[in-house]
C-alpha cells in the first residue's frame, strides 16, 4: 500500500478563535463555575449535605441548558431590536408603541441613551432567560435526580433567580 499523507484534514486550530472568541470561551467558564458554586450551595442548603452524586449528574445539563436560556434572552433582545427599529421608520412619535420601540432601539444601537423603556426591555429578555432556566432545570436536568418534586422546584427556582443573566442591564458600545 502506498504511503498517503492527508494534509489539513483536521479542522485548523485558528479558525476556532473565529467561531469561539475570547469572550465566549470567558462566558462559558464563568457560567460553569457560577452554576458549580449554586448548585453545591444550594445542595448543602437543602439536602443538609453535599450531594456528589447530585452534582455531577446534574452539572453539565444545567450548565449548557443555563447557556442556552442566555442564548434566548439575546435572540429575543436582538429581534425585537430588529423589529422595533423597522417599525420606527413607520409610526409616528405621538404614540406609546412608538416611545416603547424607541426605547429598544436606543438600548440595543445607542447603550449610553437608557430611558424607562429600554430598561424595561432588558428586564423582559432577563426574565424570559431566567423562565427559561426553570423549565430547563426542573424538566430536563434535573429530571433523573432522586429530589422530591418540592426540591426540584426550589432549586429550579434559585438557579433561574441567581443565574439569570443580569449583565443585560451593563451598557456595552
Amino acid at each position: 500500500m502506498k504511503n498517503v499523507k492527508l494534509y489539513n484534514m483536521i479542522f485548523p486550530i485558528y479558525i476556532w478563535l473565529y467561531l469561539f472568541p475570547g469572550t465566549v470561551l470567558i462566558s462559558l467558564a464563568g457560567n460553569y463555575l457560577i452554576d458549580s458554586l449554586v448548585v453545591i450551595i444550594l445542595s448543602k442548603i437543602m439536602l443538609k449535605k453535599y450531594d456528589k452524586n447530585l452534582y455531577h449528574n446534574c452539572i453539565w445539563r444545567v450548565w449548557a441548558l443555563g447557556y442556552a436560556s442566555d442564548v434566548i434572552g439575546c435572540l429575543y433582545l436582538f429581534g425585537m431590536s430588529n423589529i422595533g427599529y423597522d417599525y420606527l421608520l413607520e409610526e409616528t412619535q405621538d404614540s406609546v408603541l412608538y416611545q416603547i420601540m424607541e426605547g429598544i432601539n436606543n438600548v440595543t444601537n445607542h447603550p449610553d441613551m437608557l430611558n424607562t423603556y429600554s430598561i424595561w426591555f432588558i428586564a423582559s429578555a432577563v426574565l424570559i432567560s431566567a423562565i427559561a432556566i426553570f423549565l430547563f432545570d426542573y424538566f430536563i436536568a434535573f429530571r433523573k435526580t432522586e429530589m422530591t418534586k418540592k426540591q426540584k422546584i426550589i432549586m429550579s427556582l434559585s438557579l433561574a433567580i441567581l443565574t439569570a443573566p443580569y449583565t443585560f442591564f451593563l451598557p456595552t458600545p
